[in-house]
């Protein structure tokens, strides 16, 4: 009668065994540090590769990164996933989201916005260490467009380099039946937007004080920031915007971001003043 009892207890408790295997089998995979995508429970090493000099929002060749087919494409379920440190990057930039299109050419991907920090779109989840390494779980966030992204790092100063993969099926649909949470996604979106351009504007901040600290004096314009230090800023706000640089003084400047409104002199704008 024991026996009997316990047989279902014990299928049972290998049954579970069974399945947080199966759930934990990409942990199988990981065999170098770096970005993986965890698709349907196997984990694909994610290479960043170094493009040398050029402008940041530059056309990405397919012959570097593939075709659109060939992207890892990360569905409900599946994440992106970080064994070991987040990689550093110079003036305190961190791994930045761009949003690129097929080019009308089809020979490569065309730069479109600037999706921001990870943390602004992914819910990033700290998972128990393996071997010894950190484990970062990234959960793309419900709203977040489809399409095809690229993680981009600084690896110097003049130098930069890029993870393609694609977003599939994460577009959240907002059901009719309950509209009062249309206006709470809109502000979510606008808070967004707007803790980017205050991040962008912070580095572009700091890239002039370094033209400064060097010069002696404020620069004349921005292109004479981008010879400096080629592309270590970012010069557009979160809505995709080009900045306002004033110089005041050899001393002196002043930092605008036109706002949601998109319109400068308006009480939206963002500045920044040194």
């Amino acid at each position: 009668m024991m026996k009997s009892r316990l047989i279902p207890f014990f299928l049972l408790f290998f049954v579970s065994l069974f399945v947080y295997e199966c759930k934990a089998d990409w942990k199988k995979d990981l065999t170098e540090l770096g970005f993986y995508a965890v698709i349907d429970g196997r984990a694909y090493h994610l290479e960043l590769k170094n493009m040398g000099e050029g402008d940041t929002h530059r056309m990405l060749n397919r012959t570097e990164f593939g075709e659109i087919v060939e992207l890892p494409s990360i569905k409900k379920n599946d994440f992106i996933l970080l064994y070991g440190e987040m990689p550093k990057a110079p003036l305190d930039t961190t791994i930045e989201m761009f949003n690129y299109g097929l080019s009308k050419s089809d020979e490569g991907y065309r730069f479109q916005k600037s999706s921001g920090e990870l943390d602004n779109f992914f819910k990033v989840i700290p998972l128990d260490d393996f071997r010894g390494r950190k484990l970062t779980k990234f959960i793309p966030k419900d709203g977040l467009v489809d399409g095809i992204y690229f993680f981009h790092k600084y690896v110097g100063l003049n130098s930069d380099a890029y993870l393609g993969f694609k977003i599939e099926r994460f577009t959240k649909v907002v059901e009719t039946e309950d509209m009062t949470s249309v206006p709470q996604q809109v502000d979510a979106f606008a808070k967004a937007k707007e803790k980017l351009s205050r991040k962008n504007l912070a580095s572009l901040e700091s890239a002039i004080a370094a033209y400064i600290a060097k010069y002696g004096k404020t620069p004349e314009n921005l292109i004479d920031i981008k010879s400096f230090l080629r592309s270590a800023y970012e010069d557009l706000d979160g809505w995709g915007n080009p900045f306002k640089y004033e110089r005041i003084s050899d001393s002196k400047f002043r930092l605008i971001s036109a706002g949601e409104d998109k319109t400068f002199n308006t009480e939206d704008d963002i500045i920044i003043k040194n």
